[in-house]
């Protein structure tokens, strides 16, 4: 058996089984294999090449089925968690105590990106006691969830499929500018050549 043909195979899924018990920390699967002292550029390196080789694709593919499997996470599962993400209301947090936060269903409370009560004290102009409370309730952010939709459901798809590939004019000679400009009905007259690579 060749070796130096079997050792990078062994290598990289050794990296990958890291980079799936760890927590998903790229660097820190490639220095469990490799050692500490590898540096954080090369490590990145290392776990690119181990994480798109051919020969790690199917490894790879069984073990996100494997923690589809644990997970219960499925295509349906997701989108209709950005789905409530996308949706979510404001107005469901609006005067709620923090106990009264906590009864919230799960599906409204996963919502909430962050969440700080502060309580103030303090004796006031006629001498009492006051206790001022701050509730700062941040949901997830609306924008994020829907553009994580759009991909989820390839709305882009379609839509990136139908857009015509960017044209660097710089490039084009004058006689192809003059071509489209006259396509779209605004002919561009005499234009020289040096002055299309002027700013």
């Amino acid at each position: 058996m060749d070796l130096q043909k079997i050792e990078p195979k062994l290598l990289y899924i050794s990296i990958i089984d890291e980079y799936y018990i760890n927590g998903f920390n790229r660097v820190k699967a490639v220095r469990a294999v490799k050692g500490q002292d590898h540096n954080y550029n090369s490590a990145l390196s290392l776990f690119n090449r181990a994480y798109n080789h051919d020969t790690t694709a199917g490894y790879i593919e069984q073990k996100r089925a494997h923690l589809k499997r644990v997970t219960k996470i499925e295509n349906e599962n997701i989108l209709r968690e950005l789905i409530n993400w996308a949706y979510s209301d404001i107005g469901d947090y609006l005067t709620l105590t923090p106990a009264e936060i906590k009864e919230l269903p799960s599906e409204i409370r996963r919502c909430i990106q962050s969440f700080v009560y502060k309580t103030k004290k303090y004796i006031n102009r006629f001498d009492e006691e006051v206790t001022e409370e701050t509730l700062t309730l941040k949901l997830i952010d609306k924008t994020k969830a829907f553009e994580m939709i759009n991909k989820h459901v390839d709305f882009y798809l379609a839509h990136n499929k139908s857009k015509p590939a960017a044209i660097n004019i710089k490039y084009l000679t004058v006689e192809t500018l003059n071509a489209l400009l006259i396509a779209a009905d605004t002919p561009l007259n005499n234009v020289e050549p040096e002055s299309i690579d002027k700013p």
